[in-house]
């Protein structure tokens, strides 16, 4: 009789696999959100050191998580400042960065990378190219000071400098081509913009005078704050943020809030992130600091984000998130007050405009409020130039009556939907509809980024706009 086979024994995992098991747990939410944590206090405690009023942007969207909360953005890609395609972006111009950084004599813009480097490329290289090419629009002459030319920090091989450096005439001439620079050229008209690098693994912050008295200094810093350094002795011993209440050991990760898509749980991101620090202390347990991170953000009943704004007493046209908008806002469409148009961006309804879209409800819609249904992806990538000549339309009968225009375009994040119609807005009021270019609607986008420094129209959305503008609206029906 033959031997009976022996019995199934489970498989041990190959190498790959216990890697990635490994990796899975050195990187869980809690390991990321305490490595975040504990680069934030570092980062306050360079703000703090900075003087009082000095304004601290965050680069979207990695720097959002470090910069204090509330704080004001920029957006400097990296892809701008790879090697061979560096490039001065019209539609990225960050102004409100160089003429905030003039009024109080310094600024400071906070990102990180996870790619093992000191310096992500927009700091490294993205704002020095950015600084070098207003200095030159603003008139000054690099070959006369020194300190407006281009300067890159010493990891940037002299001879890529050199190549940045042949970029920034020909961008400075297209900018004062394309922008009105008045603003810009008064901010700078007694100093240039020069920009500096700071990291964790530098000493005696407190004694840098660039950072601590930046008036004694000919120039105006823009200090770039690489907020999470590779810190090889702190992948076995973790940093312990401030604000934590008890003892624990995790693999610290740079840069943990990079590519934030990869990670975060839905409804986590840089503002809820903030929302909840307060409540870091409460936990007892890295198990309950997951907890709390990855809980929707509705069932943490401290955490409330407030508008930052009413629309209602801004100016003639405003940007805002779909979220916060202020509820006064729903009775002053009602009352059907003149002059004013809300637009929706988006398919999605605020709560207070499901009464206006209700078809059992009495009555229509106020005439001062529009909904253009434009929902995102593939699948819609016609939705928003569809949209354009309804928007048009009701421009058309807005401004046909006495009462000033106030213009209020949101959508759920408030910078892209929303901004692509505002931009389609203002290039009719300002130019109509015949005769308007490419180069009419990204100069006019130029003006709307000055006026709205958070606007990021998605190269989709720009090419509906600039369809909807040079071409048959009908062409893709």
């Amino acid at each position: 009789m033959a031997a009976s086979a022996p019995a199934a024994t489970a498989a041990t995992p190959s190498l790959s696999t216990t890697l990635r098991r490994l990796h899975s747990a050195d990187h869980s939410l809690a390991a990321r959100i305490l490595s975040i944590a504990a680069d934030a206090d570092w980062v306050a405690a360079v703000a703090e050191l900075a003087p009082h009023g000095t304004p601290v942007f965050a680069n979207l969207r990695c720097g959002a998580w470090y910069a204090p909360q509330g704080a004001p953005t920029c957006y400097f890609k990296s892809t701008d400042g790879h090697t061979g395609q560096w490039a001065f972006s019209l539609r990225r111009l960050n102004a409100h960065v160089a003429i905030e950084a003039a009024a109080a004599g310094a600024a400071l813009i906070v990102d990180a990378t996870r790619r093992g480097k000191p310096l992500p490329d927009a700091l490294s290289k993205t704002v020095p190219l950015w600084a070098a090419v207003l200095n030159r629009a603003a008139g000054w002459d690099p070959a006369a000071n020194s300190h407006a030319a281009l300067h890159t920090p010493p990891a940037i091989p002299a001879s890529e400098a050199h190549d940045m450096a042949a970029c920034v005439a020909p961008a400075a001439d297209a900018l004062a081509a394309a922008a009105d620079l008045s603003q810009l050229t008064t901010a700078l008209a007694h100093k240039p913009l020069r920009v500096l690098w700071v990291a964790q693994t530098h000493r005696n912050l407190s004694e840098w005078p660039a950072l601590t008295h930046p008036a004694t200094l000919p120039f105006i810093p823009i200090i770039c704050v690489s907020a999470s350094a590779p810190r090889e002795e702190l992948r076995a011993t973790a940093l312990t943020p401030s604000s934590l209440s008890f003892s624990t050991t995790y693999t610290f990760i740079q840069g943990a809030a990079d590519d934030e898509e990869l990670w975060a749980p839905p409804g986590l991101n840089a503002e809820s992130f903030h929302a909840r620090l307060p409540a870091l202390p409460n936990a007892r347990s890295l198990d309950e600091i997951a907890t709390l991170f990855a809980a929707p953000l509705g069932r943490l009943a401290v955490f409330k984000i407030e508008p930052t704004a009413s629309p209602l007493t801004a100016a003639a046209m405003h940007i805002a998130r779909t979220s916060d908008l202020p509820q006064e806002l729903w009775p002053a469409l009602e009352a059907e007050t003149p002059g004013l148009l809300v637009v929706n961006v988006s398919d999605e309804l605020a709560p207070g405009e499901l009464q206006f879209a209700n078809p059992d409800c009495d009555g229509h819609p106020p005439p001062g409020w529009l909904f253009l249904n434009v929902p995102v992806g593939k699948k819609h990538r016609y939705a928003l130039e569809r949209a354009i000549p309804r928007l048009l339309d009701s421009l058309a009968a807005a401004t046909a009556h006495d009462p000033p225009l106030r213009l209020l375009f949101h959508c759920p994040d408030g910078h892209d939907r929303s901004a692509a119609a505002a931009l389609a807005a203002l290039v009719a009021l300002k130019h109509g509809l015949a005769g308007v270019s490419k180069t009419t609607i990204r100069d006019t986008y130029v003006e709307l980024t000055q006026l709205f420094p958070s606007a990021r129209v998605a190269r989709a959305h720009m090419k509906q706009v600039n369809r909807a503008f040079t071409s048959q609206y009908d062409q893709h029906a």
